[in-house]
């Protein structure tokens, strides 16, 4: 079990809540994202391991009500629930 929150520069920022000129429409106005809190995260990962396997699974919500960039045209829900699973085969190399 994982929580906390997320802070990220205003590069990272810019690629998910940024909208330049190029992309603004009557509904999208131009927004310049800042620096700052992201969001709120709490996640949780489950992991099986044997002598050649690895399974794994995970699940991650995120709240971005309280964020910097919560002004953003791009954001259309606060909350959003992330989730996935993976499969690892392990090999004895030598």
């Amino acid at each position: 079990m994982d929580v906390g929150f997320i802070w990220a520069d205003k590069k990272y920022q810019s690629r998910f809540f940024s909208v330049s000129e190029d992309f603004e429409l009557p509904s999208r106005q131009i927004f310049y994202a800042k620096k700052g809190k992201m969001g709120n995260r709490i996640s949780s990962t489950i992991k099986y391991e044997n002598d050649s396997w690895i399974f794994l699974g995970y699940l991650k919500f995120i709240d971005l009500s309280e964020g910097t960039n919560r002004a953003s045209p791009l954001i259309k829900d606060d909350n959003y629930m992330i989730s996935g699973f993976g499969v690892i085969r392990k090999f004895k190399i030598w």
